[in-house]
């Protein structure tokens, strides 16, 4: 069976990887310093003069309404949303 969200965001195996841009996406635990290295890494990029958009995990969740999210399956729902995103973004370079 083919696992249909990979597909639909991207699968390097099917070449179906949209060119453009890179996406860099930092996890870790609350309070693991995820946006200290994100500002550097954004900074850092600039200067290289690189076209950076930065996406921070709090401000993302106010904008899709999901700020109680705790549950797996929404938190999951979210990751994808948090792709899509990103992948529109990259795509125009």
């Amino acid at each position: 069976m083919q696992d249909t969200k990979t597909t639909w965001i991207g699968n390097p195996a099917a070449g179906n990887v949209p060119s453009g841009g890179i996406v860099y996406w930092i996890t870790g635990l609350s309070g693991a310093g995820k946006t200290t290295l994100a500002a550097a890494l954004t900074q850092k990029l600039q200067l290289g003069k690189n076209k950076v958009v930065h996406f921070d995990g709090d401000q993302l969740r106010a904008i899709f309404r999901m700020t109680d999210v705790h549950d797996p399956a929404a938190r999951l729902d979210l990751a994808f949303r948090y792709a899509r995103l990103c992948q529109t973004v990259a795509v125009q370079g």
